[in-house]
């Protein structure tokens, strides 16, 4: 099952868990990730 949720922002919280950002560690939870309207472009 698949379920999809749209949000400008989430927070992630787990203890022990660590977060990768393009395969890279990027930091420890909790964070709090926020989407920018625009801030990407993508061609088609």
């Amino acid at each position: 099952m698949v379920r999809r949720y749209r949000a400008r922002t989430v927070e992630l919280a787990a203890e022990g868990i660590t977060t990768y950002a393009d395969g890279e560690r990027a930091s420890e939870l909790p964070v709090r990730i926020s989407a920018v309207p625009g801030a990407v472009r993508l061609l088609r």
